[in-house]
């Protein structure tokens, strides 16, 4: 519901907004930062590219499905809610 110069706008603040946050992490806390990757998320040990992807697939479906029941339901308030709790289990 955006037109598409916006939606680009919106991607591109995103990424530099996640550069200069990681950037400002590495300079603040440099050694602890290295530390733990800047934060990115990688696969656990045993866990092959194509297992991780497909997991990754799953759990946006599971994410989808979750916020796209809710938000047409009674329980759209709790959307919010229900979608973060969703998030801390997986």
């Amino acid at each position: 519901k955006i037109s598409t110069r916006d939606a680009v706008a919106y991607a591109f603040a995103q990424v530099i907004g996640a550069a200069i946050g990681a950037a400002l992490v590495l300079v603040l806390w440099s050694d602890f930062a290295r530390s733990v990757h800047l934060g990115a998320t990688l696969l656990g040990k045993g866990v092959s590219p194509v297992m991780g992807f497909g997991i990754e697939v799953g759990i946006t479906f599971l994410l989808m499905l979750t916020i796209l029941i809710s938000v047409n339901s009674s329980i759209m308030p709790w959307t919010g809610a229900i979608a973060g709790a969703l998030v801390a289990f997986l």
